[in-house]
């Protein structure tokens, strides 16, 4: 995908739950959302992170994405088996950590 990076999807803890793909687009539509949107990996559609989660936290790190997430329900990224997140609430997004 053009002008996609990698999103670090993270739990409340900082831990790393799941590397998905998003976009520009994504981090904007996610920032305005409050729910992560990743890039469909067979389609590259964007795509609200399965389950819909709403977003605590999403931050541009140059290189890649990171997304901070609550645990407390499960979402998964489409076409991701192994990738899993989940969120709780919504909160402001922020040029740097």
């Amino acid at each position: 995908m053009v002008g996609g990076k990698p999103l670090v999807v993270c739990s409340r803890t900082g831990e790393p739950v799941s590397v998905v793909q998003t976009s520009d687009k994504g981090f904007k539509k996610s920032t305005e959302q409050g729910a992560v949107w990743v890039v469909d990996a067979d389609t590259g559609r964007l795509l609200p992170l399965d389950g819909g989660a709403p977003l605590i936290e999403i931050v541009d790190r140059g290189s890649f994405y990171r997304a901070i997430v609550d645990t407390g329900s499960e979402a998964t990224a489409p076409g991701s088996e192994a990738g899993s997140a989940t969120a709780a609430r919504a909160g402001n997004a922020t040029a740097a950590e």
